[in-house]
């Protein structure tokens, strides 16, 4: 089945907003007592379903072993079958073009099959028995990397995958097995704990190690595709402290966070931005930045960024485990999340994107803004994300562009269409229709005044995000 992708990025900064304020906790979210422990990986499906998994056994007071699929309102999919579930932590959540999911961490059992730091699940939460993982990782895997080919990198904190020395870093084939042609030598020395594929292939890594096959790289590298170093990534004497979260902009730059203080010899307030070339990029402006931890980073359409972790402050500001960040690296004030994280730890570890731009952030804290959770929220948000969301099935179309009255929709999959929503630029609902299971349409917009548009078009298991002109 071939694989599209289709792009939240909107003509002429166009971006869908809510009523509420950017910030505001979102009740829809029926969490009830939500998790019992730590959510360390979140995946927001194609049908807006959410996948989390991490450290946990509750979910809502129901027994769960680690790994959940949700349903969009926070209810749990019980279509999605773990039986006993996983033994120990998972990590990592990876969603395949073709709805397999790959899961990672440090367990050992599923369902009562003997397994080793990874599995890949069918969509239906049955093992995936083609997917080759005996005797895979010695320890934990804490990321998985899709290639655009197919092919997988893991990274954590490991010294052998399938008996063979690997240290922190490995690529496998589509079937599970070792891909030989990424060499990465002598690996790194110490754990990896973030990693980001660029659009030219080259995969950035940050972590605990200060070196990579050998040669001195403290805390952050970049590999080029074959797995060796990249020697023009010039980071120079690095980072002092680790580096937990990494997150590319458009134009190539790498946001870095974590405990860092000082790199390449000049202070940084847990937060830097790099240069494509590895320097420090000194037009970023954090200010005071934070004293905390910066765990996470998701970035958002104009290189505007979500940073989460444990930290009381941003630049002096009091904003709790959550902000959002504008392009230079200041606050960006019209993200208002009031208290934000709270609780004994008040951590935020990872972060999604709905296709409606709102966030869902987890991790482990007991409230958000006063609102009770249990290491889980959902929050408005206007900025769309900057990322690709694969569909598994073609792409709609949407013509003619601009439309006068009429505008056709059509299925070239032939898989039976059900609802279309049309909103405007400020974010108001101006059409919602049903297309009673009908592969194409004709939906009169006459009614419209001149402007851009953005529809959200499903079938009931993939949404599409389409922009259109009225003329």
């Amino acid at each position: 089945m071939k694989t599209l992708l289709i792009l939240f990025s909107l003509l002429l900064s166009f971006s869908l907003t809510t009523n509420a304020q950017d910030g505001t906790y979102d009740p829809s979210l029926n969490q009830g007592s939500g998790f019992s422990g730590f959510v360390y990986a979140i995946k927001v499906l194609p049908n807006q379903k959410i996948m989390a998994g991490g450290e946990f056994s509750l979910y809502n007071n129901t027994p769960v072993s680690n790994l959940v699929r949700l349903n969009n309102d926070g209810t749990l999919d019980n279509t999605f079958a773990t039986g006993t579930g996983f033994n120990n932590d998972i990590y990592a959540l990876a969603v395949q073009p073709d709805g397999k999911i790959i899961v990672a961490g440090q367990f050992t059992d599923y369902n009562g099959q003997p397994v080793q730091s990874v599995v890949r699940l069918l969509a239906d939460g049955t093992l995936d028995t083609d997917f080759n993982t005996a005797n895979a990782a010695d320890d934990s895997i804490y990321g998985v990397l899709l290639q655009p080919d197919g092919k997988i990198i893991l990274y954590g904190y490991f010294e052998e995958y399938n008996s063979q020395p690997y240290k922190g870093i490995v690529r496998l084939n589509t079937d599970g097995t070792i891909d030989a042609s990424f060499n990465t030598g002598t690996g790194t020395d110490n754990e990896v704990l973030v990693g980001v594929l660029q659009d030219d292939g080259k995969v950035v890594i940050g972590g605990y190690f200060t070196h990579y096959d050998g040669t001195e790289r403290n805390r952050i590298a970049r590999l080029n595709t074959d797995g060796s170093l990249d020697a023009s990534f010039d980071i120079g004497t690095g980072a002092d402290e680790e580096i937990r979260a990494i997150g590319l902009q458009s134009d190539g730059k790498l946001l870095i966070g974590g405990f860092l203080n000082i790199f390449n010899g000049t202070p940084v307030p847990r937060i830097a931005r790099l240069e494509p070339n590895g320097s420090l990029d000194v037009s970023f402006n954090p200010g005071s930045g934070t004293q905390g931890i910066i765990y996470d980073f998701l970035m958002l359409e104009g290189d505007y960024s979500f940073a989460t972790g444990v930290f009381p402050s941003y630049d002096g500001t009091e904003h709790s485990g959550i902000v959002r960040l504008a392009p230079d690296g200041s606050l960006d004030s019209s993200f208002n999340p009031g208290e934000g994280l709270l609780g004994s730890m008040q951590i935020g570890i990872t972060n999604a994107l709905q296709a409606d731009g709102k966030l869902i952030t987890g991790g482990l804290f007991t409230e958000y803004d006063t609102h009770s959770v249990g290491s889980f929220v959902r929050i408005t948000n206007s900025i769309l994300s900057n990322q690709a969301v694969p569909i598994t099935e073609q792409d709609i179309m949407l013509y003619p562009i601009p439309v006068s009255d009429l505008l056709q929709i059509e299925n070239p999959s032939h898989l039976p269409l059900q609802s279309i929503t049309v909103y405007d630029i400020t974010g108001r609902k101006v059409f919602n229709s049903s297309l009673d299971r009908i592969a194409s349409a004709s939906i009169d917009l006459s009614a419209l005044t001149a402007g851009n548009y953005l529809c959200i078009i499903t079938d009931g298991d993939n949404i599409w995000n389409k922009q259109f002109v009225k003329d």
